[in-house]
């Protein structure tokens, strides 16, 4: 396997023995003067080397090059075992060296991440905030700007990889990045692979991300849909074009009231000439409004459950968020109550009219809100699971409208916002900015803001692991997150911010 990496450094046939030693802050392994010590500069690291010791320093004379992030070390007789993780946000740097004559050095992959336990995660600045603009990394590059009108990419060694060149750029996706050329060319945008090969033309005023093949393109008005090899599946729409992930059918407009709808393929399967809106397909079916009255068809055009509604949500986890404003007349008098409630596919009402307020279900829940205090005394933002039981109180000012994993960002009446979990639990204080924190945790942290200080990040346990000094971060993707410091009134860098997972084993 290759989450660990175990190495055994065998001396049994040299004159000495391997020795634990502590100085001060400092846990060192020692052989004869040549040896491994462990430091807590940053917490875990090892590296390899010859050394002094006077009774007084600890001198590092020659570092052989040998440098990991480990959380174990011990001896056994005369070998000195280091066991460590190389799974997700883990950076090893392993060279092949010798620590004196005979001392050899072996890798043995022979463990997973499932033998340890995720005990913390820290995090360090790791690529200098140098850069007028940054985004988050995709298949191991990021896109950066030097100066507004130069953008290029570089890995995460912070290593410049594609020139910067381009006068804006977007994330590699699937292999390929919609690059904008500069005045020279008109501002005109084209793909380059990871090599900065051209794949397609700078010939389209905006070219979107590649999802699963495909990205939408426009030139003036007109949008459509273009390939990896920048062939033109469809053209001429009046909106921009895309698919949402996993759905095999889209809708675009093409007129006034005219909306086609297309397979991935690009084939036009029907088009829907009598709605002044149609929605997208979720689960088969098409939101569809006409005379200010919503329901649903499916992609032959047909409607499948009558347009009786006020307002409705598409359907997720097989439910779909429907409103009746208590106006009976003749096309809907079996509809009883008033207010946002949950029907199936057979337009049968599952959970009542009864909220002022309803989002989509997400992981088994969906959030509601109801303005007026139920006998317990609670009103407000709560979360119901999909027999329309109250698992979470209807009691905050406001609460994501999706948990994030097990966790959700709620705001309390006094305006301090917090993240509690799927059983209503407090997990952090509530000491944070509800509209700049962020609603959704990412590789085991989430980026908030204190109520009067700047940003940071905290982990699952509501643990600090960042100091609160950003203006601004971003989310974590591939083990690094977007950070950005103000320099002055008008001036701000951006940079990168790295994560590191301690298992214990």
């Amino acid at each position: 396997m290759k989450d660990i990496i175990r190495e055994n450094i065998d001396s049994s046939n040299i004159v000495g023995r391997w020795e634990r030693r502590e100085f001060g802050t400092v846990t060192y392994f020692d052989f004869n003067g040549n040896g491994v010590f462990v430091t807590n500069m940053i917490p875990g690291e090892i590296a390899r080397g010859k050394y002094t010791f006077d009774g007084d320093n600890l001198n590092l004379l020659h570092d052989v090059g040998f440098s990991i992030m480990s959380t174990h070390a011990s001896i056994n007789e005369n070998t000195l075992n280091i066991t460590l993780p190389n799974s997700s946000g883990m950076l090893l740097t392993l060279k092949k060296c010798d620590l004196q004559q005979n001392i050899n050095t072996s890798i043995v992959s022979d463990l997973s991440t499932s033998d340890g336990v995720l005990s913390s995660i820290r995090v360090v600045e790791a690529i200098p905030l140098i850069y007028e603009s940054a985004d988050s990394f995709s298949e191991g590059f990021t896109n950066v700007s030097i100066s507004l009108s130069k953008h290029g990419y570089i890995d995460k060694d912070g290593k410049e990889v594609i020139q910067f060149k381009y006068s804006d750029a977007k994330p590699f996706k699937n292999g390929l990045a919609s690059v904008c050329s500069g005045l020279a060319q008109g501002y005109k945008w084209g793909v380059i692979d990871k090599n900065d090969k051209v794949i397609i033309p700078f010939e389209y005023d905006e070219i979107g991300q590649f999802e699963e093949g495909f990205a939408s393109a426009r030139i003036g008005g007109a949008w459509g849909l273009i390939d990896r090899n920048g062939k033109r599946l469809v053209w001429g729409y009046s909106e921009e074009v895309f698919f949402r992930q996993s759905e095999e059918l889209a809708i675009y407009k093409r007129g006034e009231k005219k909306y086609d709808c297309i397979n991935r393929q690009g084939k036009r399967m029907v088009t829907l000439k009598k709605y002044d809106f149609v929605g997208f397909f979720s689960g088969k079916l098409l939101d569809v409004r006409a005379n200010s009255c919503y329901g649903f068809v499916n992609s032959n055009g047909k409607v499948v459950i009558p347009l009786i509604y006020d307002n409705v949500h598409w359907f997720s986890e097989g439910l779909a968020a429907v409103y009746f404003n208590g106006n009976h007349d003749k096309k809907r008098p079996t509809l009883s109550g008033w207010g946002w409630g949950f029907i199936d596919k057979a337009n049968s009402l599952i959970i009542p009219l009864q909220y002022d307020s309803a989002y989509p279900f997400n992981s088994g829940l969906a959030a509601v809100s109801r303005h007026k205090e139920d006998k317990n005394g609670n009103k407000g933002w709560g979360y119901i699971d999909n027999s329309g039981r109250e698992v979470i109180p209807c009691q905050y000012e406001s609460v994501c409208s999706t948990f994030s994993g097990d966790f959700s960002l709620v705001k309390l009446t006094s305006g301090d916002a917090g993240y509690i979990n799927k059983s209503g639990s407090r997990i952090t204080s509530f000491d944070y900015d509800y509209g700049r924190s962020h609603y959704c945790f990412s590789e085991g942290l989430v980026n908030v803001k204190l109520k009067h200080g700047e940003m940071g990040y905290i982990d699952s346990n509501g643990s600090q692991v960042t100091p609160f000094k950003y203006d601004y971060a971003k989310p974590f993707s591939e083990g690094f997150a977007v950070v950005k410091v103000k320099l002055g009134t008008n001036e701000a860098k951006y940079g990168f911010v790295k994560k590191y997972n301690i298992f214990l084993f």
